[in-house]
């Protein structure tokens, strides 16, 4: 499978488009977030665009 097949998500705290990992096969689902640091950030940044 070519990489612009495999499946994509854009990170709600950035805003980056990121790719379908290996690693991430099992819990694809359930991943929302490009980073660590985005998971760690992710009310401090909804905070800000909120208020």
């Amino acid at each position: 499978m070519k990489k612009s097949q495999l499946p994509h998500k854009v990170c709600p705290v950035c805003g980056f488009s990121f790719n379908w990992r290996k690693k991430w096969a099992s819990q694809w689902e359930q991943i929302v977030y490009c980073s660590e640091r985005c998971r760690r950030n992710k009310r401090s940044k909804v905070l800000n665009v909120d208020g």
